[in-house]
């Protein structure tokens, strides 16, 4: 490197880069910012050109067959489950410790038959077996969890590019036959319009108390009984043959035309009438045809088989056959668990369960709320002692309710505290008012750093706006915005939880700017994000409202879409914004000084409609992120 100090920067590029996150990259330009090539010897005959070329070459050299290969050779590196993107360093006799019992373990739960390498092979050939798929393990709060990467395949292609067509069968099986699904929700927002309907069934009566019970399905994914998944399966394909569409969509954006290939089981003509009823202008897209084939029930059956009964894994150099339970790795595992349960929804709950109840899964996570106590306790009686016909059990220590309630055999649930929230699936359910909230509690331990990731490698200032735009979505759920649901109260706070989210966010990724693209070189672009914010957030949050409540505009013609636009007006919601980053940046005030001088002029004599210095405090104490 010619000189300490060379030295010295590259080994703090070289510990950013053993520091970052697992889905982070930066570039080899940016690695060598700073090292001045005069001071090399070997490089003071090139040009000034040929030397950054050189200097680039070399340091690509070192990490890639170096660094790399030192890494490997000394360390297993792994994510883990609590701290989302952050990857840690094992040695290897340390980590071959820890995984003996995860694979034992792993072993006895799926019931994992261990076959030679010959009769994989011979399977493969047969077409019985998809592929090989291979198991790593992740950190979680106690022990190791299992993934199977489906994903990639050394020879060939993936078990999940096979499942591809399937995954399309049966999500589309499952649009046109949600009742066979049973009480699977496959998102947040599927929740919103049946907890919207529900809460106005309340409101038309006078309830002294409303009864929630949250329980978690133990091992949802390795428990299942795959002869009955199977024999569930099979009489959900409506079809002999089903017929794919194959379309080219042109998607305009900032100035670009794009071209989106997809396969679907919609017409043309079906899909255009979808897209007028969704008002969906935004994106001015066309779509075109260019082409179709179709699948036989008999080719779906014969993956279906494959995936459940010759499911391959290989952990080290030994490759076994999973006979109990699905992998979680699969393209179809979400599908898959919401057909399985939701047969035992409609075989075992749906003579409990009425429409005067709210009860929906997602995965292995049940919620249920009710105006009866006496069904509520005997719901959670149900759960509590499992459904042996489905090898299915409840985690009584994931359980939650807001009453009292003992079982003569398992002792006594867990009881929310007296002004809690119910968390479940990122959204807290106040059981008093019924109004939701953002839920912060997995954000609790864990830096925001944890949290993001994204490519410095190139065009920094695009990636770092797409970035914000992408996270501040991710908050923006209907259910927290819907005046039906939510007081304007209540709508402020938690537009201002997003915000305050935002801001923290945008702190961490404008820290990891390279020198060039500093706060100071160019505050006027990070100004420019942090305006635009309001209005991605309005846009985005009223055009999801119009499509989820698109059933009550085609009933009632008279009724003007204004009701499904987003509840504040644009000014309130830059002015709560702009307080929010200016709440969060102030705490650094050193590196954000223009910035800050900007919003306190843009926020100087307005009025809010709550106490700033009280609320942004508390929000930000709540959501967590360090």
């Amino acid at each position: 490197m010619g000189t300490r100090r060379n030295f010295n920067i590259f080994l703090s590029y070289i510990k950013d880069l053993l520091s970052m996150n697992s889905r982070d990259s930066i570039s080899v330009q940016q690695m060598v910012q700073g090292i001045k090539t005069t001071k090399i010897i070997w490089m003071k005959s090139l040009e000034l050109k040929q030397q950054q070329i050189k200097l680039e070459k070399a340091i690509n050299y070192i990490v890639v067959r170096i660094v790399g290969p030192l890494i490997r050779s000394f360390f297993y590196v792994t994510e883990s489950e609590m701290y989302k993107n952050r990857l840690f360093f094992f040695r290897k006799k340390t980590w071959k410790c820890l995984i003996q019992f995860a694979t034992s373990k792993y072993k006895n739960l799926c019931h994992l038959k261990k076959v030679s390498a010959e009769w994989v092979q011979a399977k493969r050939i047969s077409g019985h077996c998809l592929g090989v798929s291979q198991a790593r393990f992740l950190l979680k709060k106690s022990g190791l969890r299992t993934i199977v990467n489906m994903s990639k395949a050394k020879q060939g292609i993936s078990i999940n590019h096979h499942l591809r067509t399937l995954l399309q069968v049966l999500t589309f099986e499952k649009q046109n036959s949600p009742e066979t699904f049973g009480l699977t929700v496959m998102s947040v927002e599927d929740i919103y319009i049946q907890w919207k309907t529900f809460v106005s069934q309340i409101k038309e009566v006078n309830v002294q108390k409303i009864y929630f019970v949250k329980v978690d399905i133990e091992k949802c994914f390795d428990t299942i009984n795959v002869c009955l998944l199977y024999s569930i399966l099979k009489n959900l394909f409506t079809k002999t043959n089903y017929d794919i569409y194959k379309y080219k969509k042109l998607i305009k954006r900032n100035g670009l035309v794009k071209t989106v290939y997809f396969e679907t089981l919609t017409k043309l003509p079906e899909m255009n009438k979808q897209k007028e009823s969704e008002n969906n202008k935004q994106s001015g897209s066309n779509v075109e045809n260019i082409g179709s084939y179709f699948v036989s029930k008999n080719v779906l059956m014969e993956k279906l088989r494959s995936l459940l009964f010759c499911n391959v894994v290989k952990i080290g150099k030994h490759h076994y056959v999973q006979t109990l339970g699905i992998a979680q790795g699969s393209s179809l595992s979400s599908i898959l668990c919401g057909a399985y349960y939701g047969h035992l929804d409609r075989t075992v709950l749906a003579d409990i369960i009425d429409n005067n109840d709210f009860c929906v899964r997602m995965v292995d996570d049940i919620l249920f709320v009710t105006q009866n106590k006496l069904k509520a306790k005997a719901i959670l009686k149900l759960f509590l002692e499992g459904f042996p016909q489905f090898n299915c059990k409840i985690n009584l220590m994931k359980t939650c309710v807001n009453f009292d309630y003992i079982h003569p055999v398992f002792g006594k649930a867990p009881v929310l505290p007296e002004n809690g929230l119910l968390s479940f699936c990122g959204l807290g359910f106040n059981t008093k008012t019924l109004e939701v909230f953002n839920d912060f509690s997995n954000y609790k331990s864990i830096q925001t750093k944890d949290t993001i990731s994204w490519s410095m490698t190139k065009n920094v200032g695009l990636s770092l706006k797409k970035k914000m735009f992408f996270y501040i979505r991710l908050k923006c759920l209907s259910i927290l915005f819907d005046r039906d649901i939510n007081r304007i109260d209540t709508i402020t706070y938690n537009l201002m939880t997003v915000f305050a989210v935002s801001a923290v966010k945008f702190h961490c990724l404008v820290k990891q700017l390279p020198k060039k693209n500093s706060i100071s070189s160019n505050p006027a672009f990070l100004l420019d994000i942090v305006d635009s914010l309001p209005r991605q957030v309005m846009i985005f949050i009223s055009g999801k409202m119009r499509k989820f409540n698109r059933n009550d505009l085609t009933k009632e013609r008279n009724v003007t879409t204004k009701r499904y636009l987003f509840p504040l007006p644009l000014k309130s919601v830059k002015n709560i914004c702009k307080a929010t980053f200016l709440h969060k940046l102030k705490q650094h005030g050193h590196l954000y000084s223009p910035i800050i001088q900007h919003l306190e002029q843009c926020i100087h004599g307005q009025k809010f409609a709550c106490d700033l210095r009280v609320l942004l405090p508390k929000i930000f104490k709540e959501i967590q992120l360090k």
